[in-house]
């Protein structure tokens, strides 16, 4: 169609602190006709950031995108794919999406629940102003994270009294799935807004084959012993050039864009704690048979 031919787009990344804890965001709007003309970027390179009138982006969107990524939960992986069908969709239409808490490829950010465990001793004057690590390293943490985001969205389209109530399409990935579906019996009027639930490769229970089933119930019942293997393993690996790391995993990546933040996501061995401890309480928690209670509550 001729609104997906001319459509322009405005992606912008950054940081939201959401339950305390810094969390990487994306959003890609369409830029309306009217503007961004004096920008050679605004049509031509959808990766760049373009400034968007707020009030006229917002008061032209009917539906936002919502995406919830699996684990690891980077943003970087999944932009490219949105940006796709947000040229296909067109006007009407914008998308949010948020990583996982303590999930980045910024070491600060990557080792932030780290630091809030090892330093918790000496801090006894301040469990106050102490983060919960519950929320990086729990499935019904990283849920909860996702209500705060919604939130977060709902008060940047819904905020000014003139602005239109907006409907949600859900976009979930792998474990990313389960977390939106526990946001959503957590918070019914998030369900009550959507449109579309789009889940790309669930992993919303847990039944393994019984031998593998027997392995990953060997490594969620020895989480420590996992992530102490996993950060010596990616200890060797920073101490690689880049480029050394980037060409061990060609043979399995061949997107050179995405292998490169796989690259700089091994070599933080800060990293590992975030993915394993989170990855295998997954193994524990994650219900044996389908959780359907999410779709009788709306």
């Amino acid at each position: 169609s001729t609104s997906a031919i001319m459509v322009r787009l405005a992606t912008t990344t950054g940081s939201s602190t959401l339950l305390g804890w810094p969390s990487d965001t994306f959003a890609i709007d369409v830029v309306p006709n009217d503007e961004g003309a004096g920008s050679p970027s605004a049509g031509n390179n959808d990766n760049s950031v373009n400034s968007v009138n707020d009030n006229n982006k917002n008061n032209q969107v009917h539906t936002v995108l919502i995406f919830t990524p699996g684990n690891p939960g980077l943003m970087e992986w999944y932009i490219p794919f949105f940006q796709g069908i947000l040229r296909g969709l067109g006007t009407g239409y914008a998308c949010r999406g948020v990583a996982n808490a303590s999930h980045s490829v910024d070491p600060q950010k990557a080792n932030a629940a780290a630091y809030e465990t090892n330093n918790s001793s000496n801090d006894n004057n301040n469990n106050n102003q102490r983060r919960n690590t519950a929320i990086p390293w729990t499935v019904d943490g990283q849920a909860l994270h996702k209500c705060a985001f919604l939130d977060q969205v709902l008060q940047e389209f819904e905020g000014n009294p003139q602005q239109r109530r907006i409907h949600f399409i859900f976009v979930s990935h792998s474990i990313g799935c389960h977390f939106l579906q526990r946001a959503c019996v957590y918070r019914p009027d998030f369900l009550n807004r959507a449109r579309l639930i789009l889940h790309l490769m669930p992993f919303i229970r847990m039944k393994a084959p019984p031998r593998q089933q027997r392995l990953l119930n060997q490594v969620a019942s020895a989480p420590q012993t996992t992530i102490t293997l996993h950060e010596t393993v990616m200890r060797g690996l920073a101490a690689l050039p880049l480029s050394a790391v980037d060409a061990l995993m060609m043979n399995s990546m061949n997107d050179a864009p995405g292998r490169k933040i796989a690259a700089q996501l091994v070599r933080l061995p800060c990293f590992a704690r975030n993915f394993f401890t989170l990855g295998t309480e997954e193994i524990r928690d994650v219900p044996e048979e389908f959780d359907v209670s999410v779709l009788s509550i709306a």
